[in-house]
């Protein structure tokens, strides 16, 4: 029985032992757990206070933004109230502006009403005066006779269609006939028809036949030997013609005899008179043309194969271009001018 007690007692023991240790470890896991959840929660506070220190300093920032706009905001609505201002006070001054225009254009057309016969009139006399000077600057500066004849009947049309009948402006009309007449009566100069056909001449020229050499033989026999002195020559030639060969000459066709190098002259010298005569056609020069065509005339005479086909067509070319009149005296148109300048004046004097 004791037995059986002290063995429950020692079971007790041991029962309280482990019961004592389990208690002692199930403390110590607690206690570790709560020590981690200790740390867990220190940590998550660290963290979390971070995030909201740096929430709060965007926050800080995006309110000083918003408050930096706010005030580029009012400064903006500040500037715009002075703008409206201004806008107020120009629209004002514009339509100020405005009204004192309309009554200056009011002024106006009670004026141009006023005027406006008078003043159609001057522009028209204005067009036909400037008509007259282009006409004129036409003749001095172009020798455009037909263009000058246009712009002076022009003039007329002009004078004729205005609305204002003047019997002053039939004076003007008549100078304006008597110019017109003058311009048609002037015979214009052909200057580059004249030119083309001196060109044409020296090309013509240069294949003209021209007299023999001295080395050719003449044909024909001179009328001036007689029949003795034939006879005699044939009796020379029948006997000396192994030795040489007599010709005979007479004075005129000796005096015409050229070598080859007085040939190229002579043809040299006409063209060069040609090129002159062609230069003075440019330059309006009679007395150099007319010169220099005669030397060319006297040297085709002399010189150049009479009864050739060619040489008688040169002939006619010299002779019709030698007849022809390179200066002749523009007429002055400055009659119309004159009547419309009377005109003017007068219409101003009796204002």
């Amino acid at each position: 029985m004791s037995h059986f007690s002290s063995g429950a007692r020692n079971n007790a023991k041991s029962l309280s032992s482990i019961s004592q240790s389990g208690f002692s470890v199930l403390t110590a896991g607690l206690l570790i757990i709560i020590i981690a959840l200790a740390g867990a929660s220190g940590f998550i506070y660290l963290k979390s206070q971070e995030r909201i220190d740096l929430l709060e300093r965007k926050f800080m920032h995006v309110e000083g933004r918003l408050l930096a706009k706010t005030d580029t905001t009012n400064a903006f609505k500040v500037e715009l109230a002075k703008v409206s201002t201004d806008v107020s006070t120009q629209d004002a001054l514009v339509q100020i502006h405005l009204k004192s225009l309309d009554t200056t254009l009011d002024k106006m057309s009670v004026r141009v009403n006023k005027l406006e016969d008078s003043s159609s009139q001057e522009w028209l006399l204005s067009e036909i005066e400037y008509l007259m000077k282009m006409a004129d600057h036409r003749m001095l500066m172009k020798d455009d006779v037909k263009g000058a004849i246009a712009l002076l009947k022009s003039a007329d049309a002009v004078i004729s269609n205005m609305p204002v009948k003047d019997a002053g402006l039939n004076k003007v009309r008549v100078a304006i006939a008597e110019d017109i007449t003058a311009l048609e009566l002037y015979e214009a100069i052909d200057v580059p028809g004249i030119y083309a056909e001196l060109v044409a001449l020296a090309g013509l020229v240069e294949k003209l036949p021209m007299v023999p050499l001295e080395q050719e033989e003449v044909e024909e026999a001179s009328a001036d030997v007689s029949t003795d002195e034939v006879s005699l020559l044939d009796k020379i030639n029948s006997s000396m013609g192994q030795y040489l060969t007599v010709r005979r000459y007479n004075d005129t066709e000796l005096e015409k005899m050229l070598t080859r190098d007085q040939r190229n002259f002579v043809k040299g010298s006409m063209l060069l008179s040609l090129e002159q005569a062609q230069t003075a056609v440019l330059r309006s020069d009679q007395s150099i043309y007319d010169d220099n065509l005669n030397a060319v005339r006297a040297t085709l005479i002399s010189y150049f194969k009479s009864g050739s086909y060619q040489v008688d067509i040169a002939k006619l070319k010299l002779n019709k271009l030698i007849g022809v009149k390179i200066e002749a005296e523009l007429p002055a148109i400055s009659g119309s001018q004159q009547a419309i300048n009377r005109y003017i004046s007068e219409k101003v004097r009796t204002r």
